[in-house]
């Protein structure tokens, strides 16, 4: 048996380094996440029923960033939501590259094919704990059957599983196992890792596959654990090429659902994981461990204005580090580690007075 350390967003804070930036929008937030996209912003809403569908994904892609639709839908309502990301896009006149992702199970080839046939080029695959001989045989297949596409897939939280789906054939890999708000597998399983210190490893694992492969691109999304909008500065310095999001884009506008009135006449939208017992009931799913929460957010409004602040937030974050592009801010970022007495300094808080 073994004990290692890790750490997660709030252990730590990013130490300020001498800066020539003189304005925010010096600050380039483009980023990759597949081979030849570009995103403007690296921000990623997550693929769970109640984040992401078409207009969430059109929302995110407008603005910069990238919506990956859930797999909880029939392959009939897929590709309608296909349809309608297309009508959307055409209706508003943009030619973009920014790719449109679906995700699919590890077995989930019916679903692939018909996604396929309809245009899409880009997959993830969609498994709690992506370090499993089932990720192996599906991305081998899909790189078999189509010689096109672009495959995301996760989750993993270790060195050597990202690696291994780095090895596999994975473009990008999903890094994140129990962070999330809504996701209850630590609880349940005894299984994770803490987000930060995975981030950091699995970005040692993408340097050390690109140092024997470097004509290969490799990418990091870092999945889950976010709570301020400095965890986004902080998840990119460790590692992440983009940082995939529910819970902050709970509750916008364009997540699906309707808006309805709590017990205290708040506006709010529904919020789960995906392996909540609403969730699963939902989809006709019987034999699962629970491992996610279902509750209710405030409603937020247009997503537009949340991406807004993030990208103010993730523009000084970087400055702070004189880091005028994500590149930069990975190579030159430091980390110092802080006690629960720092971490509580750091928010606010009223001023004693004896």
């Amino acid at each position: 048996m073994t004990i290692t350390e890790g750490l997660t967003f709030d252990d730590v804070f990013l130490i300020p380094k001498y800066s020539d930036i003189e304005h925010r929008a010096d600050v380039s937030t483009k980023t990759q996440i597949l081979p030849g996209f570009t995103l403007e912003v690296p921000f990623v809403s997550a693929n769970m029923d109640t984040v992401t569908e078409h207009k969430m994904a059109f929302s995110m892609m407008e603005h910069g960033g990238l919506g990956v639709l859930h797999r909880y839908l029939t392959i009939e309502d897929m590709l309608k939501e296909i349809d309608l990301y297309n009508a959307e896009v055409k209706a508003h006149g943009i030619k973009t590259s920014v790719p449109f992702v679906v995700s699919i199970g590890a077995n989930d080839f019916e679903r692939t094919k018909a996604a396929y046939e309809a245009g899409i080029r880009n997959f993830c695959i969609d498994v709690a704990h992506g370090h499993h001989l089932l990720v192996k045989r599906c991305i081998e297949k899909l790189r078999t059957l189509y010689s096109d596409i672009g495959i995301i897939a996760g989750n993993v939280c270790t060195y050597q599983g990202a690696f291994d789906l780095f090895s596999w054939g994975a473009d990008c890999i999903k890094v994140g196992v129990g962070p999330g708000s809504v996701c209850t597998t630590r609880i349940k399983t005894g299984s994770g890792y803490p987000q930060l210190s995975a981030i950091q490893l699995a970005f040692k694992a993408k340097k050390d596959y690109l140092a024997k492969n470097p004509e290969a691109q490799k990418f990091i999304i870092a999945d889950g654990g976010i709570k301020y909008y400095g965890d986004l500065t902080k998840a990119i310095a460790a590692g992440g090429d983009a940082v995939m999001m529910g819970s902050l884009f709970a509750g916008c506008k364009q997540t699906p659902g309707t808006v309805f009135r709590n017990e205290n006449e708040e506006m709010v939208k529904s919020y789960r994981g995906m392996a909540s017992i609403p969730a699963q009931s939902d989809f006709g799913i019987e034999d699962f461990n629970e491992e996610g929460i279902s509750l209710t957010v405030k409603y937020r409004g247009n997503v537009k204005h949340i991406i807004e602040r993030m990208v103010k937030g993730l523009r000084s974050g970087m400055s702070y580090s004189g880091a005028r592009d994500i590149k930069t801010l990975q190579n030159v970022a430091e980390f110092v580690r802080v006690t629960q007495s720092g971490h509580f300094e750091g928010q606010p808080h009223k001023a004693f007075k004896n």
